[in-house]
């Protein structure tokens, strides 16, 4: 799918590389390289429940598969400290901060915060991340405006609007099968060439 997408745009492809796919360093450094050869320039890798010094690991063992391939590669260290909240509140600034020097020392360039958005805890993350900041568009979280402001680099929708347009594809759906439905067809409509050229090749 990678090289798919690589093979037809024009700007740099990152991708969620999840959690390596596994637990052992070392296989998440096998999986990394035909995502390499597909043209990958950057991924998420995430911590979640793990312990820090788990993904830590990967991430060494990612950097040095992507320095051993010639790929300056952008790993954005996902931090689930809290999307999960797994410290208490007042201590999740701290805790991210912690986590963003361990892994900037593995090979991480940014730290990726999801579910982050008091701009007080923002600002103290910012100061305290010797790598740059990124965060998803959230419930609260301040435009791309105010966040640059603030210090963030940079910010992902992550699935939100994929998730939006299902939700919406699925109750147009509904309608249409249970009850025939035709009139919401019309609603908030985009016209076949204007779709067909979301799709065009760009030169």
């Amino acid at each position: 799918m990678a090289a798919t997408i690589t093979r037809v745009i024009r700007v740099p492809l990152s991708i969620d590389f999840e959690a390596g796919y596994s637990d052992d360093p070392k296989k998440v450094a096998e999986n990394i390289k035909p995502i390499l050869d597909a043209g990958v320039v950057g991924i998420n890798i995430e911590d979640g429940q793990d312990a820090p010094s788990v993904l830590a690991a990967k991430i060494e063992a990612v950097r040095a598969a992507a320095e051993k391939a010639g790929i300056d590669l952008w790993i954005n260290a996902r931090s689930d400290v809290y999307l999960q909240q797994l410290v208490d509140e007042p201590k999740r600034a701290e805790e991210s901060i912690k986590r963003a020097e361990l892994y900037g020392k593995a090979g991480a360039s940014s730290i990726f915060l999801p579910a982050l958005t008091d701009a007080r805890d923002i600002r103290t993350v910012v100061k305290g991340s010797p790598i740059p900041t990124a965060l998803m568009a959230w419930p609260g979280l301040a435009d791309s405006a105010e966040l640059q402001k603030l210090g963030v680099v940079r910010l992902s929708s992550g699935s939100g609007i994929p998730q939006i347009i299902w939700n919406h594809a699925a109750r147009l759906a509904k309608a249409f099968v249970e009850k025939g439905e035709s009139g919401p067809m019309g609603g908030d409509y985009m016209a076949h060439s204007e779709l067909q050229s979301l799709f065009a090749e760009r030169t």
